[in-house]
């Protein structure tokens, strides 16, 4: 994630960007508001107006078997420039010599401004070199590509992820997963021999989107369409499309140049030197104004935390154990105090006749 593939691929945020603590180690990233591409999916398919099927499919006049998505608010075209975004933070992956191996709808994620998103690849624990030799197979059953099973056992290539990004682009267009899958999830046999042209929901009359489907979900990883060769086919199928601007925006612009690129809140911006020397200068001022008026310290001198200048006010500490063990007659009083330590504000107490600043 520290390499920042592209806007289009989920990459930690702030300088630092991993803030450590007592349970382990905390990565910042962005809070993607927008949902997952599978509940957009999902959206479509819960309304009987958007799913479509090869009999009756009755979208703004076209009898195409694909969802409907103006049912949804949304258009074709905008999926699709969606879907193009995808394929556009993959192909940054690819070309550092990595496969991200779990792609699916769940891993893709939307960030949005008003009505305006655009899509980010996510889950980054399964990419891997294409050079290394894999011991063992990885990703989701249903997207997982024929060859990556035995006895070829040929993952880790990008045609690997052209494979699980059809049959995500099968389902953005058809609500189904292909034939080779049931309720018990993907068959190994059928996907062997499966043939997408001959697919169910596959219409016999195809256009050049259905092709790309086939051609992405073709068995043979040797022949199968590359994913610059897919995104170029793409592009093409939603301009001839005629789609709004905001559609053409999505595939000829950056979120950057669309205005949606993230902000961070200032509390994880790197300050200035400036900024950090005026923080400095206040701290010490503080100091000397607590001392200048009898700010509480615990008798005694050194250095240690229980030395610090209180921040505040003292106050009685209730409850046994805050100072050691204690009946509260044949030992002080437990005072308590909040005090300024290693870049922290911390609860400290101490041993005191009295909790009273003098």
């Amino acid at each position: 994630m520290k390499q920042h593939f592209s806007e289009y691929v989920v990459s930690t945020i702030g300088v630092p960007d991993t803030a450590r603590s007592p349970v382990g180690e905390w990565v910042m990233m962005p809070f993607l508001n927008g949902g997952s591409l599978k509940d957009l999916i999902a959206k479509c398919s819960d309304n009987d107006g958007c799913r479509c099927d090869l009999h009756s499919c009755p979208c703004q006049g076209r009898m195409q078997p694909w969802a409907c998505w103006e049912e949804v608010g949304l258009s074709l075209p905008y999926v699709l420039a969606l879907f193009d975004e995808v394929l556009e933070g993959l192909e940054s992956i690819h070309n550092t010599g990595l496969a991200h191996m779990d792609m699916k709808p769940d891993n893709i994620m939307l960030q949005c401004s008003g009505p305006s998103c655009y899509a980010l690849v996510i889950d980054l624990g399964t990419l891997c070199d294409k050079n290394i030799a894999k011991k063992k197979i990885s990703g989701t059953p249903g997207y997982m590509a024929p060859e990556v099973y035995p006895p070829t056992l040929h993952a880790g290539i990008p045609s690997n992820d052209v494979w699980a990004m059809g049959v995500t682009l099968f389902q953005l267009l058809y609500m189904s997963y292909p034939d080779y899958t049931s309720m018990w999830g993907a068959n190994i046999k059928d996907l062997l021999k499966y043939q997408p042209e001959k697919d169910p929901s596959m219409p016999k009359e195809r256009t050049n989107l259905d092709q790309l489907v086939v051609d992405m979900l073709n068995v043979n990883h040797t022949t199968r369409i590359t994913l610059p060769e897919a995104r170029q086919r793409l592009r093409r199928i939603i301009e001839l499309q005629e789609p709004k601007q905001e559609v053409l925006d999505m595939i000829h612009k950056t979120p950057a140049e669309r205005g949606l690129s993230n902000t961070l809140p200032d509390c994880i911006n790197v300050p200035t030197e400036e900024e950090t020397r005026a923080e400095e200068d206040e701290e010490e001022q503080e100091e000397v104004d607590l001392l200048a008026a009898g700010g509480a310290r615990r008798p005694g001198a050194g250095d240690s935390v229980d030395d610090e200048v209180c921040r505040g006010k003292p106050w009685n500490a209730e409850g046994w154990f805050k100072c050691g063990v204690c009946n509260g007659l044949l030992c002080q009083r437990c005072c308590g105090c909040m005090v300024h330590h290693e870049g922290q504000i911390k609860e400290k107490y101490y041993r005191a006749k009295s909790c009273v600043r003098q």
